[in-house]
């Protein structure tokens, strides 16, 4: 009993001193190896809830007594609620003196694509931000000799054009916060950050989960597209884990399926034989050229009756989207002629030349995992095909399935026999 009294003593001091201290989380960004400037960090408490952002260019995350702790030597001239955002934020500017104060938005690009003129007194204006598109904007203001910049991050668009409105001055007195002390936080509750960044026209991003207990750095490795907020990755009943991406309102995995078995654990077979494979009625998979070297980065191919298995082929929580799927996402990303470059991984790494319009500017990640056709045969060569089947039937042999090609920035919209083999990608329940 002694030592057990001596031990929740210990326990006793070390949580009081955790509570009494202030936590510093840092944060920095790699892309491919090299650091690259953040944007923003959105923080999640994901045991008492609620969120909150740090934007550029703060980096740091300051944790108290039972909340988050004001940085005094940050610049809050201008305060972005919230910033990542939908399609619109409002802006809180405080002005540096009376006289005019111009606004002006530019793109990631580096084009106007909004501005704004008001005349001015000492005090807070809000305005409110409309993005048309996802992506990086920059935010101008200027007043008398003063200049100040803000980067904000648009995970969502509005479809119309970029527009910038003056809602008036701020109701009550403007305490020049970030907002974050009204984010909860208490020692032993489970955080998420997810770091934003860019470079040119795409958007990256990249999640970190922990429970706080010492001051510490961490590095975002980041990867094109805007993680999912509420499930940054997922793994499959094989323990294969999968990062994850926004497209609009839907939650992609971003990388090709890999699994061996249904999410109840039973096996879906590996048919290797080219007969057998062409008369499968069940569910099958195989990797492209029978050989195992494929199934990273290509991921698997799996014939449509593992598909459409009622014991589920994509995680818990996951399903293998229908051709309505399909089309939203098309829809969403301006249709079939442009959505193709837009999901296909860039470069020529994977896909042969030319790789026409792909700018992976979704974090898709589209790979030309090619097919396996009905006789059990594969195309030649690996590289100019991509096709996903979706969870949607067309008759009694046929279902619909989608593609991307190496010389084109369209994705095509098939109907092709359940006995091919194609890639599967999961959408989030």
């Amino acid at each position: 009993m002694k030592n057990v009294s001596t031990l929740l003593v210990i326990l006793f001091l070390c949580i009081g001193s955790l509570r009494s201290q202030t936590i510093v989380v840092t944060f920095g960004g790699l892309l491919s190896s090299a650091p690259i400037q953040l944007d923003s960090i959105l923080v999640m408490n994901l045991t008492q809830g609620g969120d909150t952002v740090i934007y550029y260019p703060d980096n740091s995350l300051l944790l108290g007594t039972t909340d988050m702790v004001d940085y005094e030597g940050v610049n809050r001239e201008l305060l972005a609620l919230p910033n990542p955002f939908a399609s619109s934020t409002e802006v809180h500017i405080s002005s540096v003196g009376q006289g005019s104060l111009y606004l002006m938005v530019h793109d990631a690009s580096g084009r106007e694509v909004a501005s704004l003129h008001i005349k001015s007194s000492s005090s807070v204006q809000r305005f409110l931000l409309t993005a048309s598109t996802p992506g990086v904007y920059v935010l101008n203001v200027i007043q008398g000799n003063h200049h100040r910049a803000y980067r904000l991050v648009a995970t969502e668009g509005s479809g119309q054009d970029t527009e910038l409105t003056h809602l008036g001055a701020s109701v009550g007195a403007h305490k020049g916060k970030s907002g974050r002390s009204t984010f909860a936080w208490q020692a032993g509750d489970e955080l998420r950050y997810i770091g934003f960044a860019h470079e040119g026209s795409v958007l990256y991003s990249g999640a970190i989960q922990e429970v706080p207990m010492v001051s510490i750095s961490h590095t975002f490795n980041l990867f094109a597209g805007i993680v999912c907020p509420d499930s940054p990755s997922v793994s499959d009943i094989d323990g294969n884990a999968y990062n994850t991406i926004l497209i609009g309102t839907q939650c992609w995995m971003s990388e090709n399926l890999r699994t061996a078995s249904y999410a109840n654990g039973d096996n879906v077979f590996n048919v290797t034989d080219g007969n057998q494979w062409s008369t499968l009625v069940t569910g099958g998979w195989a990797h492209y050229g029978n050989n195992s070297i494929n199934e990273l980065p290509y991921g698997k191919l799996y014939n449509w009756f593992a598909v459409n298995d009622s014991r589920n082929i994509c995680p818990l929580g996951w399903h293998v989207p229908t051709e309505v799927e399909w089309t939203s996402l098309i829809d969403y990303l301006d249709g079939e002629d442009v959505a193709g470059g837009k999901l296909k991984a860039a470069g020529t790494e994977y896909w042969m030349a030319p790789n026409s319009g792909a700018t992976n500017e979704t974090g898709f990640n589209g790979l030309p995992g090619s097919f396996r056709f009905v006789d059990g045969g594969f195309l030649i060569p690996l590289g100019s095909h991509g096709m996903w089947w979706s969870a949607s039937e067309a008759d009694e042999f046929y279902a619909y399935c989608s593609g991307l090609r190496n010389d084109n920035m369209n994705i095509g919209r098939f109907v092709d026999s359940k006995n091919g083999g194609f890639s599967v990608r999961c959408v989030k329940d």
